[in-house]
Protein backbone atom coordinates (compact mmCIF):
# COMPACT_ATOMS: atom_id res chain seq x y z
CA UNK A 1 0.00 0.00 0.00
CA UNK A 2 1.81 3.49 -0.67
CA UNK A 3 1.27 6.37 1.38
CA UNK A 4 1.29 9.61 0.27
CA UNK A 5 1.57 12.55 2.72
CA UNK A 6 0.24 15.64 1.18
CA UNK A 7 1.97 18.80 2.91
CA UNK A 8 0.35 22.12 2.21
CA UNK A 9 2.89 24.89 1.76
CA UNK A 10 3.50 27.79 4.81
CA UNK A 11 1.36 30.75 4.82
CA UNK A 12 1.75 32.87 1.78
CA UNK A 13 2.32 36.60 1.70
CA UNK A 14 -1.35 37.14 1.80
CA UNK A 15 -2.39 41.09 0.75
CA UNK A 16 1.28 42.07 -0.50
CA UNK A 17 2.23 42.24 -4.40
CA UNK A 18 3.66 38.96 -4.25
CA UNK A 19 1.57 36.23 -2.56
CA UNK A 20 3.32 33.40 -3.98
CA UNK A 21 5.85 33.51 -1.28
CA UNK A 22 6.30 32.39 2.11
CA UNK A 23 6.01 35.45 5.08
CA UNK A 24 8.26 34.99 7.62
CA UNK A 25 5.28 32.54 9.70
CA UNK A 26 5.54 30.35 7.03
CA UNK A 27 8.96 29.77 6.92
CA UNK A 28 8.76 28.71 10.21
CA UNK A 29 5.74 26.68 9.99
CA UNK A 30 7.43 24.48 7.08
CA UNK A 31 10.76 23.91 9.25
CA UNK A 32 8.61 22.62 11.70
CA UNK A 33 6.20 20.35 9.66
CA UNK A 34 9.55 19.39 8.63
CA UNK A 35 10.89 18.40 11.70
CA UNK A 36 7.58 16.61 12.32
CA UNK A 37 7.88 14.51 9.48
CA UNK A 38 11.85 13.16 10.36
CA UNK A 39 9.85 11.97 13.62
CA UNK A 40 7.74 9.90 11.93
CA UNK A 41 8.82 6.47 11.46
CA UNK A 42 7.99 6.07 7.88
CA UNK A 43 11.26 7.21 6.00
CA UNK A 44 10.13 8.97 2.40
CA UNK A 45 10.97 7.58 -0.58
CA UNK A 46 10.67 10.61 -2.11
CA UNK A 47 9.63 14.67 -1.76
CA UNK A 48 6.93 16.15 -4.73
CA UNK A 49 5.44 19.28 -5.22
CA UNK A 50 4.45 21.50 -7.13
CA UNK A 51 5.89 24.21 -9.61
CA UNK A 52 4.98 27.41 -7.53
CA UNK A 53 7.37 29.67 -5.23
CA UNK A 54 5.49 28.70 -2.18
CA UNK A 55 5.09 25.32 -2.83
CA UNK A 56 8.91 24.63 -3.43
CA UNK A 57 10.00 26.99 -0.51
CA UNK A 58 7.87 24.55 1.87
CA UNK A 59 9.50 21.59 0.54
CA UNK A 60 12.91 22.92 0.75
CA UNK A 61 12.97 24.26 4.06
CA UNK A 62 11.05 21.54 5.38
CA UNK A 63 13.72 18.98 3.70
CA UNK A 64 16.22 21.06 5.69
CA UNK A 65 14.73 19.77 8.69
CA UNK A 66 14.13 16.42 7.77
CA UNK A 67 17.94 16.10 7.09
CA UNK A 68 17.57 13.91 4.19
CA UNK A 69 19.17 16.00 1.84
CA UNK A 70 19.49 13.26 -0.86
CA UNK A 71 15.90 12.64 -0.96
CA UNK A 72 14.86 12.56 -4.68
CA UNK A 73 12.78 15.43 -5.76
CA UNK A 74 10.30 16.28 -8.32
CA UNK A 75 8.07 19.44 -8.76
CA UNK A 76 5.12 18.94 -11.74
CA UNK A 77 2.63 21.07 -12.35
CA UNK A 78 0.10 18.31 -11.82
CA UNK A 79 0.44 19.67 -8.66
CA UNK A 80 0.17 23.13 -8.92
CA UNK A 81 -3.01 25.14 -7.32
CA UNK A 82 -5.91 26.70 -9.33
CA UNK A 83 -4.94 30.62 -10.50
CA UNK A 84 -6.86 32.28 -8.34
CA UNK A 85 -6.17 35.56 -9.82
CA UNK A 86 -7.18 34.96 -13.13
CA UNK A 87 -10.45 33.49 -11.75
CA UNK A 88 -11.23 36.07 -9.98
CA UNK A 89 -10.30 38.66 -13.16
CA UNK A 90 -13.27 36.79 -14.49
CA UNK A 91 -15.87 36.19 -11.95
CA UNK A 92 -15.03 38.98 -9.67
CA UNK A 93 -17.98 41.56 -11.47
CA UNK A 94 -20.15 39.13 -11.30
CA UNK A 95 -20.09 38.60 -7.26
CA UNK A 96 -20.04 41.85 -6.18
CA UNK A 97 -23.24 42.38 -8.24
CA UNK A 98 -24.93 39.56 -6.34
CA UNK A 99 -23.54 41.11 -3.16
CA UNK A 100 -24.30 44.43 -1.60
CA UNK A 101 -22.02 43.94 0.99
CA UNK A 102 -19.06 43.13 -1.66
CA UNK A 103 -20.39 46.14 -3.47
CA UNK A 104 -19.77 48.37 -0.93
CA UNK A 105 -16.34 47.74 0.32
CA UNK A 106 -14.82 46.23 -3.56
CA UNK A 107 -11.35 47.97 -2.63
CA UNK A 108 -10.91 45.88 0.76
CA UNK A 109 -11.35 42.71 -1.27
CA UNK A 110 -7.64 41.76 -2.06
CA UNK A 111 -6.60 42.71 1.94
CA UNK A 112 -9.28 42.50 3.77
CA UNK A 113 -9.09 38.46 5.02
CA UNK A 114 -12.80 38.27 5.65
CA UNK A 115 -13.82 40.17 2.54
CA UNK A 116 -11.73 37.85 0.23
CA UNK A 117 -12.74 35.07 1.83
CA UNK A 118 -16.50 35.87 1.09
CA UNK A 119 -15.87 36.75 -2.43
CA UNK A 120 -13.44 33.56 -2.79
CA UNK A 121 -16.18 31.36 -2.38
CA UNK A 122 -18.66 32.83 -4.76
CA UNK A 123 -15.64 33.30 -7.61
CA UNK A 124 -15.50 29.40 -6.72
CA UNK A 125 -19.05 29.10 -6.97
CA UNK A 126 -19.44 30.33 -10.20
CA UNK A 127 -16.26 28.45 -11.21
CA UNK A 128 -18.07 25.24 -10.07
CA UNK A 129 -21.48 25.87 -12.39
CA UNK A 130 -19.01 26.66 -15.25
CA UNK A 131 -20.56 30.08 -15.73
CA UNK A 132 -19.97 31.92 -18.77
CA UNK A 133 -17.17 34.79 -19.00
CA UNK A 134 -16.14 37.80 -21.54
CA UNK A 135 -12.44 37.09 -19.70
CA UNK A 136 -10.74 33.88 -20.41
CA UNK A 137 -10.24 31.14 -17.46
CA UNK A 138 -7.07 28.95 -17.70
CA UNK A 139 -8.55 26.16 -16.71
CA UNK A 140 -12.01 24.57 -15.94
CA UNK A 141 -12.90 22.81 -12.26
CA UNK A 142 -12.57 19.27 -14.96
CA UNK A 143 -9.43 19.71 -16.08
CA UNK A 144 -8.03 20.92 -13.03
CA UNK A 145 -9.41 18.18 -11.32
CA UNK A 146 -7.94 15.91 -14.11
CA UNK A 147 -4.60 16.73 -14.05
CA UNK A 148 -4.12 16.20 -10.25
CA UNK A 149 -5.79 12.84 -10.55
CA UNK A 150 -3.41 12.35 -13.14
CA UNK A 151 -0.46 13.58 -11.75
CA UNK A 152 -1.29 11.26 -8.28
CA UNK A 153 -1.99 7.90 -10.83
CA UNK A 154 1.42 9.07 -12.15
CA UNK A 155 3.31 9.22 -8.55
CA UNK A 156 1.68 5.94 -7.59
CA UNK A 157 3.42 4.35 -10.62
CA UNK A 158 6.55 5.59 -10.42
CA UNK A 159 6.84 3.87 -6.50
CA UNK A 160 6.99 0.95 -5.42
CA UNK A 161 3.75 -0.24 -3.54
CA UNK A 162 4.84 0.00 0.30
CA UNK A 163 6.38 3.50 -0.50
CA UNK A 164 5.80 6.37 1.45
CA UNK A 165 5.72 9.83 -0.80
CA UNK A 166 5.98 12.96 0.43
CA UNK A 167 4.08 15.87 -1.63
CA UNK A 168 4.02 19.43 -0.89
CA UNK A 169 1.35 21.68 -1.91
CA UNK A 170 -1.68 23.27 -2.01
CA UNK A 171 -5.45 23.59 -0.25
CA UNK A 172 -7.31 22.41 -3.50
CA UNK A 173 -4.57 19.86 -4.57
CA UNK A 174 -5.03 18.84 -0.98
CA UNK A 175 -9.20 19.11 -1.76
CA UNK A 176 -9.19 17.26 -4.83
CA UNK A 177 -7.31 14.09 -3.29
CA UNK A 178 -9.40 13.74 -0.60
CA UNK A 179 -12.28 14.14 -2.43
CA UNK A 180 -11.21 11.29 -5.00
CA UNK A 181 -10.96 8.54 -2.17
CA UNK A 182 -13.99 9.86 -0.47
CA UNK A 183 -16.21 10.32 -3.71
CA UNK A 184 -17.13 13.76 -2.44
CA UNK A 185 -19.08 15.78 -4.74
CA UNK A 186 -17.44 19.17 -6.52
CA UNK A 187 -18.98 21.61 -4.04
CA UNK A 188 -18.13 19.45 -1.09
CA UNK A 189 -14.33 18.93 -2.44
CA UNK A 190 -14.13 22.99 -2.63
CA UNK A 191 -15.73 23.19 0.79
CA UNK A 192 -12.71 21.10 2.19
CA UNK A 193 -10.40 23.38 0.67
CA UNK A 194 -11.45 26.23 3.33
CA UNK A 195 -10.30 23.76 5.88
CA UNK A 196 -6.75 23.00 5.31
CA UNK A 197 -4.28 24.47 7.41
CA UNK A 198 -1.23 25.83 6.93
CA UNK A 199 1.49 23.28 6.99
CA UNK A 200 -0.66 20.70 7.92
CA UNK A 201 -0.68 16.84 6.71
CA UNK A 202 -2.92 14.79 5.16
CA UNK A 203 -2.70 11.40 4.64
CA UNK A 204 -4.08 8.88 1.13
CA UNK A 205 -3.09 5.28 0.24
CA UNK A 206 -3.24 3.48 -2.50
CA UNK A 207 -3.55 -0.29 -2.78
CA UNK A 208 -5.73 -2.72 -4.73
CA UNK A 209 -9.21 -1.41 -3.95
CA UNK A 210 -7.87 2.30 -5.15
CA UNK A 211 -7.38 5.60 -3.32
CA UNK A 212 -8.05 5.55 0.64
CA UNK A 213 -8.25 8.64 3.19
CA UNK A 214 -6.60 7.78 6.03
CA UNK A 215 -5.99 11.25 7.89
CA UNK A 216 -6.91 14.67 7.20
CA UNK A 217 -5.51 18.11 7.92
CA UNK A 218 -3.21 16.85 10.87
CA UNK A 219 -1.19 19.40 12.88
CA UNK A 220 -0.35 17.96 16.20
CA UNK A 221 2.87 19.44 15.39
CA UNK A 222 1.03 23.05 16.11
CA UNK A 223 -1.97 22.37 18.24
CA UNK A 224 0.87 20.96 21.12
CA UNK A 225 3.12 24.10 21.14
CA UNK A 226 1.56 27.28 20.09
CA UNK A 227 -1.25 26.69 18.21
CA UNK A 228 -3.02 30.31 18.51
CA UNK A 229 0.21 32.12 16.64
CA UNK A 230 1.07 28.64 14.25
CA UNK A 231 -2.24 27.59 13.02
CA UNK A 232 -3.54 29.70 10.21
CA UNK A 233 -5.49 28.76 6.80
CA UNK A 234 -4.03 31.72 4.81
Amino acid sequence: MTRILLIRHGQASFGTDDYDRLSTLGEEQSERVGEHLAALPHSAAAAYSGKLRRQRQTLDLAIGRYGADALPQRASEAFNEYQAGPLFDAYLDQVVSESPALAAARDAVHTDRRLFQQAFEGVMNCWLEGRQTATAIPETWEQFQGRIVQGLEAMVCEHDKNDTIHLYTSGGVIAVGVGLALELSPLQTVMLNWRVYNASITELSYGRRGWSLMGFNAVDHFALTEPDRLLTFR
